[in-house]
């Protein structure tokens, strides 16, 4: 068996490429491999993880990381599960390195620029967590797969109606209020203001609430409380900080009855596989990495007006129609759609299949390298 170094992200606050990385790792360990992961932004808390975490302060340190833990131990693959900027710095500062390297990775909106594609084509083996993202890699004739991320569909289960009453009760809200959730960061390509200007167009008139899971503070975000005090939600507008224990979360899921996100792009979005999960209807803006995981009448899609490029790898925009996302919204509200389908969907997307996928890239890139010697 292979031992690896990983690099990922260990925001324990909350990290989707964490996330990842936590549930194909302990898979590995279980398949035999030995697993070494350097957490960028981790700070030596405590974790249940089968494998160790080194601590990274920042990104800078982390190239003299990785060579001394080849000098020290003699890794045989290096996977790097961060987004493409950081891919394209290190694969050009190791292009002689002595060990494979795997990218993991997300493309959240195409095309895919020329000068990230050159530097992915020096990466021993690509992998990219959408569908969308794998064939736009594919376009400009890179050799990509699309890993399928898992989602613990037992964890994230529907509740029963009275875990539904009980939780509610707890926050003090009734059975018949319509609660509309997003789980998303407070910045630009989120969308966070037509998120909310959307929930306040379709509230106009019914008894509802919007719960917002989000880095309220972010200094490049939103001020949400200001933007909700302007056009008139303040009163039922309950702003929720990032980073509470998965168990709260899943509460959250629960007590709801629409998971809205409209971001301008997306490389996948884990928070929709989690609320597919739960079973609440999802609405979305109908592009990228979001348009894969409802197709198929999964989930409700906001269609977009207008495009642009964004400074970020030159890729496409796309804002949504905020008139359109309140129609989707009412087809849940009038109960015109439900979560079943997506549910189902979501209960065939097991971790062992990514760990699998990335067990068998390992022993290939191994046996590539005991071959070439």
């Amino acid at each position: 068996m292979a031992k690896i170094v990983w690099l990922a992200d260990a925001d324990i606050i909350g990290s989707g490429y964490g996330n990842i990385t936590n549930s194909i790792c302990n898979h590995l360990v279980d398949l035999g491999h030995e697993v070494k992961e350097i957490g960028v932004t981790y700070a030596g808390q405590e974790h249940w993880n089968k494998f160790s975490i080194i601590p990274a302060r920042n990104f800078e340190d982390v190239m003299a990381m990785i060579q001394n833990l080849y000098v020290a131990w003699k890794f045989d693959v290096f996977v790097c599960a961060m987004d493409i900027p950081h891919q394209e710095k290190l694969v050009t500062a190791m292009k002689n390195r002595p060990f494979k390297y795997i990218g993991l990775m997300a493309l959240e909106a195409g095309p895919l620029c020329v000068s990230w594609a050159m530097a992915l084509g020096m990466i021993n083996k690509l992998f990219v967590i959408s569908d969308f993202g794998t064939k736009e890699m594919e376009k400009l004739g890179l050799s990509a797969e699309h890993i399928q991320i898992g989602i613990d569909s037992e964890f994230w289960k529907v509740p029963s109606a009275e875990e539904k009453h009980n939780l509610r009760a707890t926050l003090g809200i009734d059975d018949e209020t319509f609660i509309v959730l997003t789980v998303a960061d407070n910045h630009e390509r989120k969308n966070p203001l037509v998120l909310m200007e959307t929930y306040a167009k379709f509230s106009e008139g019914k008894k509802t609430k919007y719960i917002m899971v989000t880095r309220e503070n972010n200094v490049a975000g939103a001020r949400l409380r200001d933007y909700a005090t302007e056009i008139g939600i303040a009163h039922h507008f309950l702003i929720m900080e990032r980073g509470m224990p998965q168990k709260q979360l899943w509460g959250l899921y629960a007590i709801s009855d629409a998971f809205l996100l409209l971001s301008k792009a997306e490389g996948l979005g884990l928070p929709i596989l989690e609320a597919m999960s739960v079973g609440i209807p999802v609405i979305a803006t109908n592009c990228t990495g979001m348009a894969d995981l409802l197709a198929d009448n999964r989930g409700l899609l906001v269609d977009y007006d207008y495009t642009y490029r964004d400074c970020f790898g030159n890729g496409i925009r796309y804002l949504p129609i905020i008139d359109h996302a309140v129609l989707q919204l009412n087809k849940v509200y009038n109960k015109e759609f439900d979560g079943k389908l997506a549910r189902e969907y979501v209960e065939k997307r097991t971790w062992d299949i990514p760990a699998l996928q990335m067990d068998k890239a390992i022993k290939e890139q191994v046996h590539n390298a005991i071959n070439r010697k």
